[in-house]
């Protein structure tokens, strides 16, 4: 009795693993620098050098070279925009002064010990580095991605991706030049 039905319960625990229903592929990754049109970014940022430190809420937005920066200090103390393109840029101050480029970096280099790569800053949030020139010491993660690199005297290190419309993007970077430091944790990106 049990040999004839041996057969009949082997096909029918074959027949249900056989339809059982599989773990959805993850779709495949798309490449960052290829992010559909205009993108955002809201998070933290935190700066440090030699003797201070500031943190700042940060709204990013990018529209090919066009860029938008707004950094909020805590309980309302004041923010600063800056805005600009591959040629120009522009800084607001808290009290409202505008400045331009080469002044806009001066201050920016007064008040922050260092004045940021914006143009190089909008690759390396995306985990990826700069046109121009090539990075050096590049290293990557297990899955691949780029983890940390140097490029413009600059050294990046991206230690958490997050899985974003399909996307590999960075969710949390450093960016260090000697005792200058700048930390981004960022918690929502949008493709408007």
């Amino acid at each position: 009795m049990v040999s004839r039905a041996l057969p009949w319960l082997l096909l029918l625990v074959g027949f249900s693993a056989a339809c059982r229903p599989r773990s959805p592929e993850p779709a495949p990754l798309r490449p960052a620098v290829a992010l559909p049109g205009p993108w955002q970014l809201y998070g933290r940022v935190r700066m440090q050098n030699a003797g201070w430190a500031a943190r700042a809420q940060l709204h990013w937005r990018q529209d090919e070279e066009r860029y938008q920066v707004r950094l909020t200090g805590p309980f309302g103390s004041g923010s600063y925009a800056i805005a600009g393109d591959s040629r120009n840029m522009e800084l607001t101050t808290p009290e409202g002064r505008v400045l331009r480029e080469r002044h806009a970096r001066a201050l920016l280099r007064e008040r922050l010990g260092e004045s940021p790569p914006l143009k190089a800053l909008r690759y390396w949030v995306r985990g990826l580095p700069a046109p121009g020139s090539p990075p050096a010491q590049p290293e990557r993660d297990a899955k691949g991605r780029l983890s940390s690199w140097e490029q413009q005297g600059y050294r990046i290190q991206v230690s958490a991706y997050r899985r974003v419309s399909g996307h590999e993007l960075p969710e949390r970077l450093e960016v260090r030049k000697g005792a200058w430091r700048l930390e981004l944790r960022i918690r929502k990106w949008l493709f408007p």
